[in-house]
């Protein structure tokens, strides 16, 4: 993705990274988390949340600091770093809120054309994957790296 990003730093092997969000008014600190939530399918979900000052976690936080597709940018830049650790894992995610769903769904839309060079994608609407097409209303995503695609754990 030609997208700039913000630095990151790996906290727990490749399952955890923190990073800022920089506003000329605000310091956010976010942390994008990777669980492994099905074993067999080797499927892990990925958060992103605030973590407040005093390190409590937020998936519902609206931080409004002008930089989503920078944000967004570095969730993608994780992603490298998470599948080379994790050859053949799936990655789950959804919004914590509808709108937050939808604008995952809008980021991806725009810039389908970079993520689908190394990742394949599937949205799922009423629980069932396809692969994902611009112009569809999904409720969540999997991703996984394209030359893994159709590999089992």
């Amino acid at each position: 993705m030609d997208q700039p990003s913000y630095s990151f730093r790996k906290i727990k092997r490749e399952l955890l990274f923190e990073f800022d969000s920089v506003s000329e008014s605000n310091l956010i600190h976010k942390v994008i988390a990777y669980e492994l939530i099905d074993d067999t399918q080797f499927i892990f979900n990925l958060s992103l949340v605030d973590k407040d000052e005093n390190g409590q976690l937020s998936d519902l936080a609206v931080s409004n600091n002008q930089d989503m597709e920078k944000v967004l940018a570095t969730v993608v830049e994780t992603l490298g770093v998470f599948f080379m650790e994790f050859e053949g894992a799936k990655v789950f995610f959804k919004g914590s809120t509808p709108s937050r769903t939808r604008l995952y769904r809008i980021i991806i839309a725009k810039f389908h054309k970079d993520f689908k060079r190394e990742y394949v994608i599937f949205g799922f609407i009423n629980n069932l994957p396809e692969i994902f097409e611009v112009g569809k209303a999904y409720e969540a995503f999997l991703i996984e790296k394209k030359n893994n695609y159709g590999k089992r754990h």
